[in-house]
């Protein structure tokens, strides 16, 4: 079985070469995923489509996230967003 190779061009683009800032978001990853994962499979087996949709946003308690907006219209949109089981709607302002 061959193993499982990750491209982590864009996690380098994103982090400007900076190998310091790359090693926090792996990190950041490894931490928060098998929580993440957990989390998915019990939204799965409920139908909670809303809550997969926002998984991703709550790994490890950040404070912040980066997100790639490059598809999204420019305008008003909202992000569902939650923490610590309290969801809260944030607008955010795209411009291209």
């Amino acid at each position: 079985m061959e193993p499982t190779l990750t491209n982590l061009e864009y996690l380098s683009r994103f982090c400007k070469e900076d190998r310091s800032r790359k090693e926090r978001y792996v990190n950041m990853y490894i931490q928060g995923s098998p929580v993440m994962y957990e989390d998915l499979q019990s939204q799965l087996a409920v139908g909670d489509v809303e809550g997969m949709a926002v998984a991703p946003f709550s790994l490890a308690g950040q404070r912040s996230i980066d997100m790639d907006l490059g598809g999204v219209a420019s305008g008003a949109c909202y992000v569902l967003a939650t923490r610590n089981g309290q969801q809260r709607a944030i607008r955010i302002m795209v411009q291209h």
